[in-house]
């Protein structure tokens, strides 16, 4: 299933909200602040299944929690009875059922097919209340060229950069996340064993991209991925990726991996995250994007490091 898990989206879409002012707070009335629900979802037309989250926010002050129950504690975040409907503009529907497994609210893709250009409307009904949000999914086709070159230092280690880019695409504002995958094949040591193929994320510089600087722009990130010396370089695998994204989702990302940055650095603020659920009671984000992937071979010759 493609979807933003399987983008090297550094971050989590759980954002830190946090609010700062001067205005002296009676801290009594912290402990009346009452709980939220959290609401993510993102569509695009590559998806084979499309998911909702649906989870509360319970109030820092007030909330108890056992130091003994890890389990219990997570099940007070679980939202299991909710009604969760996505629609189109044509008003055609779905409803999505609640799994366990994934703790998220999911259907096949099937049902309601996800076209680019076109609006979403999402409906959450959950303890006698109900909040919606739309989307609309961006449109147009990326094109993406590489380059590759794979090194081998003074001690034999094996690494590889890819340098990849892309047009920005005309007469639209426009919001990007990039990402890489690499995919190889673990050479077995003996005939009895099977081949261990293995997944990885590599680390993306300047990940988030935008077209602030003009219209059809060029654009272009890189990584860097370390190769085993038992990886057969025959058979490995890159799969670069790009996602158009409306600007709520961008921005959700942004505040996401701000408020990382900040959680250990003292000079830094926390930001706000963006929430575009429209009724009071519920945060999150819902939003539309599109992924355009494209999948080579890494096979190069081996250099030496200069």
């Amino acid at each position: 299933m493609k979807s933003m898990k399987n983008l090297l989206l550094p971050f989590s879409i759980l954002s830190i909200l946090c609010f700062s002012c001067t205005k002296v707070v009676d801290a009594d009335r912290l402990l009346d602040t009452e709980e939220q629900f959290r609401i993510i979802g993102f569509i695009s037309p590559s998806d084979t299944v499309l998911s909702i989250s649906v989870t509360r926010a319970l109030p820092a002050i007030g909330t108890e929690l056992s130091v003994e129950d890890d389990e219990a504690n997570r099940q007070l975040f679980l939202v299991t009875d909710a009604m969760v409907t996505l629609s189109n503009e044509n008003g055609n529907n779905t409803v999505l059922t609640y799994n366990s497994e994934l703790e998220t609210y999911t259907t096949t893709a099937v049902n309601l097919p996800i076209i680019q250009g076109e609006h979403y409307f999402l409906e959450v009904m959950v303890d006698d209340e109900t909040f919606s949000a739309s989307c609309q999914i961006p449109t147009g086709t990326i094109e993406i060229t590489e380059e590759i070159s794979v090194n081998q230092n003074s001690f034999g280690e094996r690494f590889g950069t890819v340098s990849f880019g892309f047009q920005d695409l005309i007469g639209q504002r426009n919001f990007y996340t990039v990402g890489a995958r690499v995919r190889t094949i673990i050479e077995s040591t003996t005939e009895e064993e099977e081949p261990i193929v293995d997944n990885f994320n590599l680390f993306i510089e300047d990940n988030l991209l935008t077209d602030n600087l003009g219209d059809g722009i060029s654009l272009a990130s890189s990584a860097n991925f370390f190769i085993p010396e038992d990886v057969n370089l025959q058979e490995a695998t890159l799969a670069l990726q790009v996602a158009n994204m409306e600007e709520v989702l961008f921005q959700s990302l942004r505040a996401s991996e701000l408020n990382t940055d900040a959680i250990d650095n003292p000079f830094l603020e926390f930001v706000i995250a963006p929430n575009n659920i429209l009724e009071g009671g519920a945060i999150g984000v819902f939003a539309g994007y599109t992924l355009q992937e494209k999948r080579i071979f890494v096979n190069q010759e081996l250099r030496p490091t200069p």
